[in-house]
């Protein structure tokens, strides 16, 4: 009875035991590996096109929540102060700063932490910067911009635009003179309405729609960005 395996009894071991030498000795071979690998890098060249898509347009959406909030908060700190409150943004840039203005109250930057007001004379305007009023300050994810609306098209500035707010000078601004017109909330909460583009990669953008009225923000659905058609065409408005 030549190849049967036996226990130290005599009995038959099982099939399976007896199979376990060659089973542990079982594997792919280097080219079934390269292979596989092969395929794996194929199906990820393909892929990824497909997924910049969905991935630029949920940095849009980011972008448009973080502005739709910096706005809100705008109008509730314009009311709560009871003074002039300004949303700033930098175009063919991501930064962005809520501002106070015209107040004879400044405060650093950190409001979140309660920090006591420190009285200033109004007249007294050398002795402190912009960046003594500015509330909050932040910028748009990577590969998203503020960019500006002409003729219901897309244009960009060249650095030497000057695009400054008025009264401001060179060291007010910690980033550059590239800044479009405030959005200025009043102490009832109104502003004037008001439209913001961001644009994104691949050509996709977005754009939010203030009301001044009732200072409601609302934003669009991703859009391609158009070469020769109005801005109006596009997508749904998300409230």
């Amino acid at each position: 009875m030549t190849g049967l395996v036996t226990d130290h009894c005599g009995r038959k071991a099982p099939e399976a035991f007896s199979r376990r030498g060659r089973l542990d000795r079982s594997g792919f071979s280097l080219p079934e590996l390269l292979i596989v690998l092969a395929i794996l890098v194929a199906m990820t060249a393909f892929a990824l096109p497909a997924m910049r898509g969905p991935l630029d347009k949920g940095r849009l959406r980011s972008s448009a929540t973080s502005v739709r909030a910096a706005l809100g908060r705008t109008r509730s700190t314009a009311i709560r102060r009871g003074q002039d409150v300004s949303f700033h943004y930098e175009l063919n840039g991501n930064h962005w700063r809520i501002e106070l203005n015209g107040a004879s109250f400044h405060q650093s930057a950190d409001t979140e932490t309660g920090a006591a007001l420190v009285e200033t004379p109004a007249n007294s305007r050398d002795l402190i910067t912009s960046q003594r009023s500015v509330i909050q300050e932040g910028e748009l994810p990577q590969g998203c911009t503020f960019v500006e609306q002409s003729d219901s098209e897309f244009v960009t500035l060249d650095h030497e635009t000057d695009v400054t707010e008025p009264g401001a000078t060179s060291g007010d601004s910690p980033f550059s003179l590239n800044w479009a017109r405030p959005i200025r909330f009043r102490p009832n909460g109104r502003s004037e309405d008001a439209e913001i583009f961001i644009r994104g990669s691949r050509e996709f953008a977005v754009r939010l729609d203030l009301r001044g009225l009732t200072g409601g923000v609302s934003y669009s659905a991703p859009f391609r960005m158009p070469s020769d058609d109005a801005l109006d065409a596009g997508g749904e408005v998300v409230d």
